[in-house]
């Protein structure tokens, strides 16, 4: 039998998104602790954050992580978007990322940035068919942009 999957808001603590990353391993992982050390990152989520998270049976199966601070420009950015490899292609980080858009669409967030490595076609992919564009070349690859004034909200695309 497959558990339910729940969404929540900010509940995981810095212990439970530190086992989150390390549960998801591979290329996520290994990328992931070359840029940052896993408990400071954890901590600066819980601290900073805006948490989307998903849960099956009591345990974090996916997250999107959006700082929301930047309320001058009403621009947001995405630093994490996770799931578990038992858990993928299923439609959880989609299911994530549309509450999280709503919620910033709500709450008057103009545009919503995030990087992805330049190598990961299968994530750029992903994120264009939400109708994120290419903005600028980042350190780690490309920024891309959701411009929620233009009609780039995730229901226009589903």
């Amino acid at each position: 039998m497959i558990p339910e999957v729940s969404a929540r808001r900010d509940l995981a603590d810095a212990k439970a998104l530190v086992a989150h990353f390390l549960a998801c391993g591979g290329d996520f992982l290994t990328k992931l602790q070359a840029r940052v050390d896993l408990e400071d990152y954890a901590n600066k989520l819980c601290a900073h954050a805006l948490r989307f998270e998903a849960y099956a049976a009591g345990v974090l199966i996916g997250l999107v992580a959006v700082y929301a601070n930047d309320q001058l420009r009403q621009l947001a950015f995405i630093s994490n978007v996770s799931v578990l490899p038992a858990w993928r292609g299923r439609g959880i980080a989609s299911d994530l990322l549309r509450d999280c858009i709503a919620s910033l669409q709500r709450v008057g967030f103009v545009a919503i940035d995030l990087e992805v490595e330049e190598d990961n076609i299968g994530a750029r992919r992903f994120y264009a068919g939400l109708g994120f564009t290419a903005t600028t070349v980042a350190p780690a690859g490309r920024r891309l942009r959701l411009d929620l004034m233009k009609g780039g909200s995730f229901e226009h695309r589903a």
